[in-house]
């Protein structure tokens, strides 16, 4: 009988804690993040896609503050030669998922992005039927680069990485 009553009154107490809970530091938390990201490297390779974030980790403590899980789909195409030669021209699909590391407490932050993707070669163009089959590509996905985020609303990041080039993104947080 005891033992009912310690655990009804830890769950009471535990429930009676989250129904008054006060928001992080009297901040609303950005927990989700979806944008739009586009990148180049150099002249040979593009890629686009969409990404979903999730606030995983939070903590004013530590030098990245907020740490995000990112999944994204998105559209690649490279070109195997110079673009004025006629070189085949590679399109495909591509998944990644990385963590997000941002510094900072208010809008701006550094942000720092490790992952893996997956490609996989949907239509090659200008190329010998030799040179036509199905390419399965991992690889590592690395992002540095600078974010102004609001606290609930745009989202702006741009900086550089591996396999993506040079980028921009916008979105929206909420």
């Amino acid at each position: 009988m005891k033992i009912r009553h310690l655990f009804l009154c830890i769950f009471l107490l535990n429930v009676s804690n989250n129904a008054f809970a006060q928001p992080y530091n009297n901040e609303p938390n950005v927990a989700n993040t979806i944008y739009i990201n586009g990148g180049t490297a150099l002249l040979f390779y593009s890629f686009g896609g969409i990404n979903y974030e999730r606030l995983i980790i939070r903590s004013d403590e530590r030098f990245f503050s907020k740490w995000y899980l990112n999944a994204e789909l998105g559209l690649f195409n490279i070109s195997s030669g110079v673009s004025f030669a006629p070189a085949p021209w590679y399109n495909g699909t591509f998944t990644a998922l990385r963590f997000h590391g941002l510094t900072g407490k208010g809008n701006k932050h550094f942000e720092l992005g490790l992952g893996m993707s997956y490609g996989w070669v949907t239509s090659i163009q200008n190329a010998s039927p030799e040179d036509s089959h199905n390419e399965n590509y991992v690889f590592p996905n690395v992002t540095i680069g600078y974010r102004y985020q609001e606290k609930k609303g745009v989202v702006f990041r741009t900086g550089i990485g591996y396999p993506i080039g040079a980028y921009i993104g916008l979105g929206y947080g909420f």
